[in-house]
């Protein structure tokens, strides 16, 4: 049965979530970590997008992602996805794919859904019991936002909107993350497995699609 085709659309940001196959540890140590996120630093300027933010977990990875040429999005995670697996696969000896096929997507297409989307993906660690707060684990993009520290990760108008001082900023910030969003986070997940939309306001003016 030939796999579905992947929409993909200019100018929105998407949740992607990519896993190591039969969910198997894709990061050995730190080193190995840097070695990824140097990887997707090197894919972003090679094809241009905005990272807003990233989760490094043990066997997966998280990135909310935007780029005015949708097609873009697909070749940062494909370009990221395939030198890693040589460097992992030459470090380790072992051969064969390291990751679980296809990596899932989710378009977010609401305001409230993106404030929900960098909460889900900066506090997977909590959830997963690796840390007890976002701010100790240093594989996020958390204090970038959080703290002001330097990351992959962009700010946007929404973030800019928070207060009118860097300070004021990142308090702001930092308070989001005392909310409890079971309900928004259950959707997340959902909406990422099955490549799905989250937010109701479809585009009214219909930019262009890609399909991958």
């Amino acid at each position: 049965m030939p796999r579905k085709p992947r929409f993909l659309v200019n100018g929105i940001p998407y949740h992607i979530t990519h896993r190591g196959i039969n969910k198997m540890p894709i990061f050995g140590n730190n080193y190995d970590k840097f070695t990824y996120l140097e990887t997707l630093k090197d894919a972003k300027e090679k094809y241009p997008c905005k990272i807003f933010s990233y989760c490094l977990m043990n066997n997966h990875v998280h990135i909310l992602v935007e780029s005015d040429k949708a097609e873009n999005i697909s070749n940062l995670i494909h370009y990221t996805a395939g030198i890693y697996a040589l460097y992992f696969n030459r470090l380790y000896k072992r051969t064969g794919s390291l990751w679980e096929g296809r990596f899932k997507s989710s378009l977010v297409n609401s305001e409230n859904y993106f404030i929900s989307c960098l909460h889900y993906i900066e506090s997977n660690p909590v959830r997963a019991g690796l840390t007890n707060s976002p701010e100790e684990y240093p594989w996020s993009s958390y204090r970038s936002r959080a703290f002001g520290k330097k990351s992959l990760s962009k700010t946007d108008p929404w973030y800019d909107s928070l207060g009118q001082t860097p300070l004021e900023r990142q308090l702001a910030y930092r308070k989001i993350f005392e909310i409890d969003e079971g309900d928004n986070f259950k959707l997340i997940r959902e909406a990422t497995n099955k490549n799905g939309i989250l937010g109701i306001d479809y585009y009214q003016n219909q930019p262009k699609i890609w399909k991958t």
